[in-house]
């Protein structure tokens, strides 16, 4: 579900990216998910949210709230998605305080990198927990709550639970200079993403890629994908919000292909 927010989106670094800090884009590293073992951030929170007192009052003791947070590499949170909310009220209470959270700069094996994670917040009646799920990569199926989706819960939909596979209205593609693409060729990258309720990407992160791929390349395809179309994916009829992956190849004949 996509949830409204005023996280200000501006042209971002690579997520998943070591950040030089871009200064030398030649020299420019990168990681992909599965390299990633250890990442050393911590989050603030600036406030807490609240358990929603109407929920008391209807029985409720806990809930629970699964969100993905985008942070670049100097620790802004770039942008948020609830994809997992036990009651709708819950998200709703994560939204209201989410922006007075601060993140320490993501760092892997010492450097500055910008990150996708996931943000578990447990609702108990006297308070809530949170925890910054740093171990898990976005592949992993953290946000499994069931196959049903109840009247008044979010939750991330199985591309197998979708009425039909949403098709790509609109795409764009990546605006990579001949000499940059030139030295891709034949070489491919695969990054992973979420489709909201809206059909906009949201949180697009390389998920692998092979090597010597030029930095510069990468970030225009993360760009350039961040700016595609989809139909509303929809299960039972309901808007819903899924995870994919699109694979790009950089071919030979100097074109750019993602099938």
């Amino acid at each position: 579900m996509k949830m409204k927010n005023t996280v200000t989106k501006t042209r971002r670094t690579l997520a998943i990216i070591t950040a030089g800090l871009m200064a030398n884009w030649a020299t420019a590293e990168y990681a992909h998910e599965a390299e990633i073992q250890e990442i050393e951030t911590n989050i603030i929170v600036g406030q807490k949210p609240i358990f929603p007192h109407k929920l008391i009052q209807s029985g409720y003791t806990e809930g629970k709230v699964n969100l993905i947070v985008e942070i670049d590499h100097h620790g802004e949170l770039r942008d948020y998605l609830v994809v997992y909310s036990s009651h709708r009220d819950f998200a709703r209470a994560v939204e209201y305080v989410i922006e007075t959270w601060d993140f320490t700069p993501p760092k892997w094996n010492g450097k500055p990198i910008s990150i996708v994670r996931g943000v578990e917040v447990n609702f108990q009646a006297e308070g809530a927990l949170i925890e910054f799920n740093l171990s898990s990569g976005l592949f992993e199926n953290v946000f499994n709550q069931g196959s049903t989706a109840l009247r008044h819960k979010y939750k991330l939909a199985e591309v197998d639970d979708l009425d039909r596979f949403p098709q790509v209205l609109q795409s764009s593609t990546p605006a990579i200079p001949e000499g940059i693409l030139e030295s891709a060729k034949g070489k491919k990258a695969v990054f992973s993403f979420f489709v909201d309720t809206s059909g906009d990407v949201r949180m697009a992160a390389l998920s692998k890629a092979d090597p010597n791929i030029d930095v510069r390349a990468l970030v225009a395809t993360q760009d350039a994908l961040t700016q595609w179309k989809f139909e509303k994916p929809k299960a039972n009829g309901r808007p819903v919000v899924i995870q994919l992956a699109q694979p790009f190849f950089f071919n030979n004949d100097n074109e750019f292909a993602t099938n």
